[in-house]
This record gives C-alpha cells, structure tokens and sequence, in this order.
C-alpha cells in the first residue's frame, strides 16, 4: 500500500476539467517521510521551489514551511547535514533577489544547524 502511495504522491494524476484530482498529498507524505525519505524531500523540494518561483509573501511562508520538512529529513532520516546545507545555500542564491523570501528564511529556525 506505501508503495501506492508514494508513486501517486511523487507522480500525481494530472488534472481533469482544470481540476486536480488530488489537491494535496502533503498528510500522505508526512505519513511516509521515514519510509521513503528521499521521494518525500524531493516531494517537498517541489512544493517549496514553486513557491518561491510564484511568490508573495504569503507563499514565502509556505515555502520555508516546506524547508523545515526537508531539513527534517535530512538530518533526522537521512542524518546528512550537507544535503540539507546544500540545498538551503542553493535556493538562498538563486532566490537571492527576492528579499521577502530571504526575510522569511531569517526569521525562521530553518537557518540553524540542529
């Protein structure tokens, strides 16, 4: 059944009639963060990348949400402090000219090392 689970989470159905058959998989994948930990960071990478690519200040917040779920990952499941640093200095370049996205990081506790 996680099996199931994980391929429709890490590839959805496509929408129908402008609609998503599945709207959000994000209770799913909490479910599966320690089973499949590596489908469910790339998992949470998409939701937050696309939230900073689209973003206001609102889907910021939502995107560094997503963050605190990949650095759970990868220090608590996969125990690798440099996927997680690696992936947070990236996006902080890339993203590096949209300061209420770098204002959101800086306020969280994602920026810390444990």
């Amino acid at each position: 059944m996680k099996n199931a689970v994980i391929n429709i989470i890490i590839s959805p159905p496509k929408k129908q009639w402008g609609y998503s058959i599945f709207s959000d998989f994000d209770s799913f994948a909490k479910k599966l963060e320690k089973d499949y930990p590596e489908e469910i960071l790339n998992y949470y990478y998409k939701k937050a990348y696309s939230r900073i690519a689209n973003g206001n200040r609102k889907t910021y917040k939502e995107a560094v949400r997503y963050l605190g779920h990949i650095k759970t990952i990868c220090l608590k499941y996969l125990k690798d402090q440099n996927i997680w640093t690696q992936t947070l200095n990236n996006l902080q370049i890339q993203f590096k000219n949209r300061p209420a996205f770098i204002d959101e990081l800086k306020k969280s506790k994602i920026n810390t090392a444990g």
